[in-house]
């Protein structure tokens, strides 16, 4: 998520302008940042012994994003505002 914070830092005259290329380009900015987050989390699960399918810690939200993606980029959703908007109050 760092990494997705930094990029939408230096991406983000793009990011905000009203256009579906805008919205798509932070839809798959988001989805890959939490794929990735996922993925490490799924990491640490692995390594717990106790746990017999960690795969579905990162399967399942993967699964989840998959499907939001088109449906996000369908509806020209555009996560940097929401989150200027929620974090901020701008955008």
């Amino acid at each position: 998520m760092l990494v997705a914070a930094g990029a939408q830092l230096v991406l983000s005259p793009v990011l905000l302008l009203d256009s579906r290329i805008a919205a798509a380009l932070s839809c798959v900015l988001y989805t890959a940042s939490l794929a990735h987050y996922s993925y490490i989390v799924f990491l640490g699960y692995s390594a717990l012994h106790f746990l017999d399918r960690p795969e579905l810690f990162f399967l399942c939200p993967c699964l989840v994003l998959l499907v939001l993606l088109p449906v996000g980029l369908l509806v020209g959703f555009n996560p940097t505002r929401l989150l200027l908007r929620v974090y901020f109050g701008y955008a």
